[in-house]
């Protein structure tokens, strides 16, 4: 009930810089509603330094992990080369006002445009694709849509307009952002997300800020998430809380605020140090061993055994052997039944 949530998914590139779904609910303020970034791989960079940033404010967490777990240089290959073999374009403009965006939104709707469920005109539009439908795509960054069907487990696959909201679903094929497959309906389609006490049968069912109270099958209900009162997971928890061993949300503790060491109680990437303050996780080669019951989670790799002690070692390149999905960078997989190497699953060609 405790585990630290910092990344959303560590593999989801969030379409690096790229987007599907139409409408603009929640703001950016529109074209050139901020600066305007010279090149794609100015904005890539700023694109991810500002959602690392946003993301340790909003989970209380240790900036310097998401700046490494959010890492432009991991991220921003496919839609720089997608612009530069002219499979996308770049606009300047819309890609202002999607920083704006990212340095405003809530955190509920941040974490909502970063899973794929809250469409953001801006930011779907500053790096747009001119593949169409049905043809071989490597990345997001290419389609007209944004969205390369089942990407990047399958390389090359296919660019697809995600069924839009009212439509049928059908099975494997993504709804547009902002809606998910009903199949409690007669016939599925895709709908809108649920607001407070609409229908789930799971968190993905509801909007921004809100959870799936389970009952039953047919009597289940999306519920605000809290920060007090019981809880059973972190996710009935808002964002920067967690559901604590006594089964109620409190808040994690953030850099610098005061700890027990044994507590685990400072958030992602953090720990208490034996001055009792939240610090920064150990970065490699530094000791990441657990003290006092405290663990220590490392920042830009993982903790392994030295043979004298446990050290933190930086996360493996592409073509490094691996054992663990944990030595390979977050962008990236570790392929134990072929190769036994970090492997970037798909990239731009």
């Amino acid at each position: 009930m405790t585990s630290k949530r910092i990344a959303l998914s560590f593999l989801l590139l969030a379409a690096a810089c790229s987007s599907s779904g139409g409408g603009d609910p929640g703001g950016g303020g529109g074209p050139g509603g901020g600066s305007a970034p010279a090149t794609v791989s100015e904005y890539c960079d700023a694109y991810w330094g500002a959602y690392a940033a946003r993301w340790a404010a909003c989970e209380r967490a240790s900036a310097a992990e998401a700046a490494a777990v959010f890492a432009p240089a991991a991220r921003c290959a496919d839609p720089v080369q997608a612009v530069a073999a002219g499979r996308a374009t770049y606009d300047g403009a819309r890609a202002g006002a999607c920083l704006s965006f990212l340095e405003t939104a809530s955190c509920d709707v941040l974490e909502a445009f970063m899973n794929g469920t809250y469409p953001q005109a801006d930011c779907g539009a500053a790096v747009a694709g001119k593949v169409a439908d049905g043809q071989a795509c490597f990345s997001d960054e290419s389609c007209a849509s944004g969205v390369c069907l089942w990407s990047p487990d399958a390389c090359p696959s296919t660019c697809w307009t995600p069924i839009p909201s009212g439509s049928p679903c059908e099975s494997g094929l993504p709804c547009a952002a902002g809606t998910s497959c009903n199949i409690l309906l007669a016939t599925p389609v895709c709908t809108p997300l649920a607001g407070v006490d609409g229908p789930c049968l799971n968190d993905i069912w509801c909007g921004p800020g809100l959870f799936c109270q389970w009952n039953s099958y047919y009597d289940s209900k999306c519920r605000p998430r809290a920060t007090s009162g019981s809880c059973t997971r972190d996710e009935e928890c808002a964002i920067g809380y967690r559901c604590s061993s006594a089964s109620t949300c409190v808040a994690w503790r953030g850099p610098g605020e005061s700890c027990t060491q044994g507590e685990n109680a400072c958030g992602p990437g953090l720990y208490c140090s034996a001055g009792g303050t939240c610090v920064d996780g150990p970065k490699p080669s530094e000791l990441c061993s657990n003290v006092n019951g405290e663990g220590r989670p490392c920042i830009g790799g993982w903790c392994s055994w030295s043979g004298v002690a446990y050290v933190c070692t930086a996360w493996r390149a592409p073509g490094e052997t691996c054992s663990l999905q944990s030595q390979c960078r977050p962008t990236d997989v570790c392929d134990y039944a072929s190769s036994g190497q970090c492997t970037t699953l798909c990239a731009e060609p």
